[in-house]
């Protein structure tokens, strides 16, 4: 990868980790207002790079979220780990079926060779305190998402930028359910900076 693109890169890789809890508040709905709402013309597609490959470790309501928002910004081939198998086979369905079989694939395990890696379980969090995935197979061309905000940057983040990644932590996601949450009951557009700030200044 060219040094010039990780800027560019990881740009786009903020605004996905700003849409992943937007989907994963829609998840609360009915699945086909999932869908209606999903497709209400937002535009969120930013291009990473070619012949991105990503795995994600886990399969639950995060998980869901952050595979369609990994999807909707260009993410070549996605790859799902879980250590529930069944839940993992699931999620690839679903995904599958959105975006097509040959973009998403199950992963019976986390070796092999990624430009991302994306952390939808509750490893790192206070209550599951831990690395979901072993830093020292991080490389400095390597992106890191933790969808995680308490803490709002775990011990994946913090090891992740020690070994040169570009790694953010879920601060983002909380932010955009609670802009979309507010919306969606009210009506009305909440200001986004205020709340951000109102967020950041919690942790």
């Amino acid at each position: 990868m060219h040094p010039n693109d990780r800027p560019h890169r990881f740009a786009a890789v903020q605004r996905i980790v700003g849409l992943l809890l937007m989907i994963f508040s829609l998840t609360m709905l009915p699945p086909v207002l999932v869908s209606l709402w999903y497709g209400d013309g937002t535009a969120y597609t930013f291009v990473l790079g070619a012949a991105i490959t990503v795995l994600q470790i886990g399969a639950g309501g995060a998980g869901l979220a952050a595979a369609f928002a990994l999807l909707e910004n260009d993410v070549e081939s996605l790859f799902i780990y879980d250590i529930d198998s069944q839940r993992a086979e699931h999620l690839v369905s679903v995904v599958a079926a959105r975006h097509g079989k040959d973009r998403v694939r199950l992963a019976t395990g986390i070796e092999g060779d990624f430009d991302g890696i994306v952390n939808a379980t509750p490893i790192g969090t206070e209550k599951f305190p831990g690395l979901p995935y072993p830093t020292e197979r991080l490389s400095a061309e390597m992106f890191v998402i933790d969808v995680n905000y308490f803490p709002l940057e775990t011990d994946l983040v913090l090891k992740a930028r020690e070994r040169g990644c570009r790694a953010i932590g879920g601060a983002g996601m909380a932010v955009g359910q609670a802009i979309r949450s507010f919306a969606c009951f009210t009506g009305l557009e909440a200001d986004a900076d205020r709340m951000t700030a109102r967020f950041l200044a919690l942790g």
